[in-house]
């Protein structure tokens, strides 16, 4: 699937809040309303909950009595959707479009690693590691989805250090794939620890698929395409496990990360 040229501001991401402590959770409130521009009591309007009772909590400072379950939950799920909402009306401007067709903005968690030799028994993060990414994508895409963050250089100037992969787990009995698709593979040293890398896929002439790798070439071979000429993927015997398909790559547009524009 060929990446687009949408535009997007990561550095103004609203999270989750991790912390539910009564103080933190102010905090949390104060740094949401700052981003969104809005005030608590908009906040409260919009969640549905009288403002009287999130202006009090906010005044409170100090004090270990904190908002009920239900209505912290309510709060942030409104300030998050708000934020949603945001993200994807600046989103529907940068590609030109006013109502883009089958298209939705996905909250993505970004929570493993992929590095060249960091052969490892999980990438996977610690949960106070991990973050989210707001993301315009197909509906038609699969979920979950999951994203990793590059920490080498292992694919040039296409997917260089410090790009987000947004992949969706491969089906090899049932996807479908096109050359030029990439993919994040593994595969596994002899103590059994698993290496991620990313991989192109490369369909020759006579109908040959290859996954490239950026610095060596074609690495492992896949099997012919089908009289069709699609490419699917059940017939990989080689040393590479396909785990995702990248259906999205947030690519910093300088490497020490002056610009605050990424390109999809």
């Amino acid at each position: 699937m060929p990446l687009s040229d949408l535009e997007i501001h990561p550095l103004e991401e609203l999270k989750p809040p991790t912390d539910f402590s009564p103080d933190a959770l102010r905090l949390w409130i104060t740094e949401a309303c700052r981003s969104l521009k809005i005030t608590p009591t908009e906040l409260a309007r919009a969640a549905g909950v009288a403002p009287s009772t999130i202006n009090k909590f906010m005044l409170s400072g100090g004090s270990n009595k904190s908002l009920s379950g239900r209505t912290m939950d309510t709060v942030v799920k409104a300030a998050l959707r708000m934020h949603i909402d945001r993200i994807g009306r600046r989103q529907v401007q940068a590609i030109g479009s006013k109502n883009p067709a089958g298209a939705a903005v996905s909250i993505v968690r970004v929570g493993a690693s992929v590095k060249k030799g960091a052969f490892a028994e999980s990438h996977r993060w610690d949960s106070e590691e991990l973050f989210h990414v707001s993301v315009l994508m197909p509906n038609k895409i699969p979920r979950p989805l999951l994203g990793f963050l590059m920490e080498d250089d292992q694919a040039g100037a296409a997917l260089p250090y410090g790009t987000i992969l947004v992949g969706a787990k491969v089906e090899p009995e049932t996807d479908v794939a096109e050359a030029g698709d990439w993919f994040l593979v593994s595969q596994k040293d002899e103590a059994g620890r698993t290496e991620i890398t990313v991989r192109k896929l490369a369909v020759s002439p006579n109908g040959d698929m290859w996954l490239i790798s950026e610095e060596i070439g074609p690495d492992a071979y896949l099997g012919k395409t089908k009289p069709d000429g699609t490419a699917t993927l059940s017939q990989n015997k080689s040393k590479f496990t396909l785990e995702y398909r990248i259906i999205v790559a947030l690519r910093p547009m300088t490497s020490d990360f002056e610009g605050v524009n990424f390109h999809i």
